[in-house]
């Protein structure tokens, strides 16, 4: 394509056989962000149809396809090593409100809590051919997300396996249930989530991949210091965590939604 000043592309002779429709789709859309324009032969114009429908959410209890909720190792004393690869020992699918934290013990170098919000889609009506060039990942920040360590901590997405796609329990929690790859492009520092609001977190390329056409979608939000496996500062009884609102609130308002962009 050629290119006039920042706002106007236009594609040359031939492009439909050169270029992805899906990677058009982005394309149009990030044109339409900066108001400006994508011209082509309209003769050559694809149908492109947002396919991916959404946004989609966890079920409420009961569920019937996908669940979330805390799973957490707690009421412990131990570094932060063992604390985060040892056996889960609460979870908790019911409440309206949970949190990823970790908090540090009053023994130095030692920590009492480690909790992993998991969330899990039904994206199975997204269709099976289609290409999905942007997704986002939205928590619902309810009001008591804090960071008192001296260390930066983030809020990040990764993917979990829990046991079952519509119930949580503690052995859900076991490290080898987390895969902690960033799922998403760029973490948001804990001094930057907004109180009682959506936080966007956009999908990077493996994001992207993980979301399933055919089933369940498995996401969790983590705190970068667990997804790294690299201990805050310790500060006694020091807390860091990102409060979210769940699935059980009362509508979809508040609840946790993946939201993007496909085409076929």
């Amino acid at each position: 394509f050629s290119h006039h000043g920042h706002r106007k592309l236009v594609l040359r002779q031939g492009w439909e056989n050169m270029m992805d429709f899906g990677w058009l789709s982005w394309l149009m859309k990030r044109m339409e962000l900066i108001r400006g324009n994508v011209f082509m032969p309209m003769s050559k114009v694809p149908l492109i149809i947002n396919a991916f429908g959404g946004p989609y959410f966890p079920d409420p209890d009961v569920e019937s396809t996908s669940v979330d909720g805390r799973v957490s190792r707690n009421t412990v004393d131990e570094i932060f090593s063992t604390i985060r690869t040892s056996a889960g020992n609460d979870s908790n699918d019911l409440a309206t409100t949970v949190a990823a934290t970790i908090s540090a013990s009053a023994t130095t170098d030692q920590y009492d809590v480690c909790n992993r919000f998991a969330t899990l889609f039904d994206t199975s009506a997204i269709p099976d051919a289609d290409v999905i060039s942007i997704a986002t990942y939205s928590p619902y920040e309810t009001g008591t997300t804090i960071n008192q360590f001296s260390s930066t901590i983030n809020g990040t997405v990764v993917v979990c396996a829990p046991a079952s796609n519509t119930a949580l329990v503690n052995a859900d929690y076991n490290i080898a249930n987390w895969t902690m790859t960033a799922q998403n492009t760029t973490d948001l520092s804990i001094a930057s989530w907004a109180d009682e609001a959506y936080q966007d977190l956009g999908l990077n390329a493996t994001g992207i991949t993980n979301i399933s056409k055919t089933g369940i979608t498995k996401f969790g939000l983590v705190l970068s210091t667990d997804r790294t496996n690299s201990a805050p500062t310790w500060g006694s009884n020091q807390t860091a965590q990102i409060s979210s609102a769940t699935a059980e609130a009362a509508g979809t308002s508040t609840d946790p939604k993946l939201s993007g962009t496909s085409s076929g």
